[in-house]
């Protein structure tokens, strides 16, 4: 059968069948591997981004260690680190035992840039002295807004204590839940 063909449709159906093998190759080899390789394009951009991030970051850390050293003093200072409501709560309470004050409620309020804490506490004028000189150890993480101070009798030297301070620190209620 192919031998009875002009050697003219002889070449023409040899360009045919390499136009065949060609246009498989393309279809069933080459456009699947272009898809993939889209893919890995893709994630070695990818890649190459978090590199720069981490080169970025990796520059920084010289800068970042010469502030912590600056910030050391400052966290020394600091005697009672307070990191939650209820470690707040814990040095108030150590507080007011060492100074005769009685706590009878502490209202911790979330607000969005702050926590807001409202006391009630009892005691006299002396043991509110010795409470408030207990708590100087938090100086720098609580905020006074108001303290109310009024005689729970006349003639008795007994107060009542209505104070409300803020604290600028992230402090989670509930103990150590994030």
């Amino acid at each position: 059968m192919f031998s009875k063909l002009s050697r003219r449709e002889r070449i023409l159906l040899i360009i045919l069948a390499i136009i065949g093998v060609v246009a498989l190759y393309y279809y069933f080899l080459f456009l699947p591997m272009a898809d993939k390789i889209a893919l890995l394009e893709d994630e070695r951009l990818f890649k190459e981004n978090q590199v720069n991030q981490f080169l970025i970051i990796i520059g920084r850390i010289p800068q970042m260690e010469a502030r912590y050293e600056e910030l050391k003093p400052v966290r020394n200072k600091i005697a009672n680190m307070v990191s939650t409501v209820d470690g707040l709560l814990h040095v108030l309470e150590n507080a007011s035992a060492k100074s005769g004050i009685e706590i009878t409620s502490f209202i911790p309020d979330e607000r969005e840039e702050y926590i807001q804490v409202n006391m009630l506490a009892d005691g006299s004028y002396e043991e509110l002295i010795l409470f408030l000189d207990d708590i100087d150890s938090l100086r720098g993480q609580i905020e006074f807004k108001k303290i109310i101070v009024a005689r729970k009798n006349e003639g008795d030297d007994s107060l009542n204590i209505n104070g409300t301070f803020i604290i600028h620190k992230d402090l989670f209620p509930g103990g150590d839940q994030r």
